[in-house]
């Protein structure tokens, strides 16, 4: 490309006039002629043969920079402004994992990123052109889509080369834009459900107690907490890093892991510490919801009959409590009584609050079956019985 002072310039177009008018009627291949024009951000090429201005940007090798590498002119001494820096560099250098271009006048690397495929092309960098055939292996997948689709309660992306969903999820609102949804915009006006809720906010804030996220937008306070400390950083709150010492919490996370140890603690290995760690029951109804183990009260109780006697009218006897530390909300004690192959039933007595108990009415018998009932949450339930022979 040949470089003509602006004067030249005009001299030939000029000049070359009625050939240029005649010639740009006919499919040529331009003629570029480099104008050195008195402009600090571009220079100017003219076609010799259909005048066709055309302008570029001042640019600049790696190699020679603060030259413009077509006009010649500089930054220093001519107050150019260079726009664009190139390098030279062929194909992409490869690893397995990774590509970039090396430029072959400077030696710097540019353009280092991971493999990634588009979802229509699996195997192949749409970057480098390698293939897992060549021992690549891929990081990212890409696909394309325009707006979200949605519906009343979720919104989701569609792709448009490989047709399948992608980011389906629950209508979402930011706490300072109530009713129209953070990710596909849709609004409450346009029928959706919102589902989730977010809030702004960076570190915590705290006190000497206490630590908690204040919102930047709404103003609230959220996921208030006392500091606590994990068994790998006994000097922090494992939470919201100020210096704290406290008491220190072992994490497991694993319910199937945790064993039985006795009636006030279940065992398990840290995941952090690899140490047997002991912890409390967490008893719901009476039944610890990380080992399973059942309080000795939830248990129905037993009972068993001491001192059963007989004085001729009635019987009296001592009834123990023997199973459970609870007992059930009422006893009584019914005696049925055998004479001579036909059965009686005395009076139901009330057991005193020493277990002692006194059925009369009971005359003269051979064989007496003494029944222990009690209620339960409004129900019936047998205990234990006892027999007596006279």
């Amino acid at each position: 490309m040949k470089k003509i002072s602006l004067v030249l310039a005009i001299v030939l177009l000029l000049t070359l006039g009625l050939t240029a008018a005649a010639s740009a009627e006919e499919d040529h291949q331009h003629s570029w002629l480099l104008i050195d024009l008195p402009n600090n951000y571009f220079h100017q090429y003219v076609c010799g043969i259909c005048y066709q201005i055309e302008y570029e940007n001042h640019w600049e090798y790696c190699t020679n920079p603060g030259v413009c590498g077509a006009c010649g002119k500089t930054v220093e001494g001519d107050g150019i402004i260079i726009d664009k820096h190139y390098h030279k560099w062929d194909d992409y250098t490869t690893t397995e994992t990774e590509h970039w271009h090396y430029c072959t006048s400077c030696g710097n690397e540019y353009h280092r990123g991971v493999h990634e495929e588009d979802c229509d092309n699996p195997g192949v960098c749409r970057v480098c052109g390698k293939t897992e055939a060549d021992g690549i292996v891929i990081t990212n997948h890409y696909h394309i889509w325009d707006d979200y689709s949605y519906n009343e309660t979720e919104h989701w992306h569609y792709c448009t080369r490989c047709g399948n969903e992608y980011h389906r999820d629950k209508h979402g609102e930011d706490c300072d834009n109530p009713g129209v949804c953070a990710y596909c915009g849709k609004t409450e006006a346009d029928g959706i459900q919102i589902g989730k809720y977010w809030h702004i906010w960076e570190d915590y804030t705290y006190d000497e107690a206490e630590h908690w996220h204040h919102c930047e937008r709404c103003g609230n306070d959220y996921h208030r907490g006392a500091h606590w400390n994990n068994c790998l950083n006994s000097e922090v709150c494992a939470e919201c890093g100020i210096p704290f010492h406290g008491e220190v919490i072992h994490i497991n996370n694993n319910f199937d892991e945790y064993e039985y140890y006795d009636e006030e603690n279940h065992q398990f290995v840290c995941e952090n510490c690899h140490e047997l760690v002991l912890e409390k029951h967490e008893f719901e109804d009476g039944v610890c919801r990380l080992c399973g183990y059942m309080k000795p009260e939830s248990a129905t109780p037993e009972y068993t009959m001491q001192n059963l006697l007989y004085n001729g009218n009635a019987v009296t006897g001592t009834l123990v409590h023997t199973v459970g530390t609870a007992e059930a909300e009422s006893i009584s004690i019914r005696v049925t009584f055998f004479i001579t192959g036909n059965y009686y039933m005395a009076t139901v007595a009330e057991v005193e609050a020493d277990g002692s108990f006194v059925v009369e009415g009971v005359g003269p018998i051979e064989y007496i079956s003494v029944l222990v009932t009690g209620q339960e949450n409004g129900e019936t339930k047998t205990y234990t019985a006892g027999d007596l022979f006279i």
